[in-house]
């Protein structure tokens, strides 16, 4: 198997963390999640203390260690190194990403956000593992998302790269099959599940309709 045939059965349901949670709470809903179908963990800390932050990258690295599933840190590629995580992901300010690979070797899996194609084909030449396309619908997660690209401005940016895509963006379990027909590799969520009032009820939910959309998918 490819090592993007791999990563892409990984990225089926892509949970990012968010960061106003306390941290037992944010354990135990990552927990949850984790056993209930997410396939892929973002830690995401933007306005977090670089102490506290590696405390609790530290306990997420041992629980995704324990269930199997990949760590990917975001924006701080010294972070991926000190926690030995499996992989940054990459916005428009952060790192270059030739430097990223350089440092952090080629068995990282480095993420890259695009919002068109021109983009995405940028960040696959310079080595990208998989692209987070974005925001497919509005958000109210991140303030400075852009303008949605809808399943089509999706699907552009499916079809222009050969590496895996998961779109992002206002995504809930009702949407999943709109967001399939674009063909990404999967969604990715935040409050969907972060947010929910029954973690363990929403992630389980979301991989169901991200799986149904897979059925005959290889």
């Amino acid at each position: 198997m490819s090592r993007h045939r791999r990563l892409r059965n990984s990225l089926r349901l892509y949970c990012l963390t968010d960061e106003r949670m306390g941290d037992d709470e944010l354990l135990k809903v990552a927990r949850v999640a984790l056993e209930n179908g997410v396939t892929c963990l973002q830690y995401r800390a933007k306005n977090m203390t670089a102490r506290r932050a590696l405390q609790q990258g530290e306990r997420l690295r041992e629980l995704c260690g324990e269930l199997g599933v990949p760590l990917i840190i975001n924006d701080r590629v010294d972070w991926v190194l000190a926690l030995e995580a499996d992989g940054v992901h990459l916005g428009d300010d952060d790192m270059p990403l030739p430097t990223a690979r350089r440092l952090l070797g080629q068995d990282a899996v480095i993420g890259v956000s695009a919002s068109n194609p021109a983009a995405a084909q940028k960040a696959e030449q310079l080595g990208a593992d998989y692209l987070g396309a974005g925001p497919v619908f509005p958000t109210e997660t991140k303030s400075d998302a852009g303008r949605p690209l809808g399943p089509k401005g999706l699907a552009a940016v499916v079809q222009s790269v050969d590496i895996p895509v998961v779109g992002i963006g206002g995504i809930n379990a009702e949407r999943v099959p709109t967001v399939m027909s674009a063909e990404p590799a999967g969604v990715a969520v935040v409050s969907a599940v972060m947010g929910a009032d029954d973690p363990a009820r929403a992630a389980a939910g979301l991989r169901a309709a991200v799986d149904s959309c897979c059925e005959g998918v290889r």
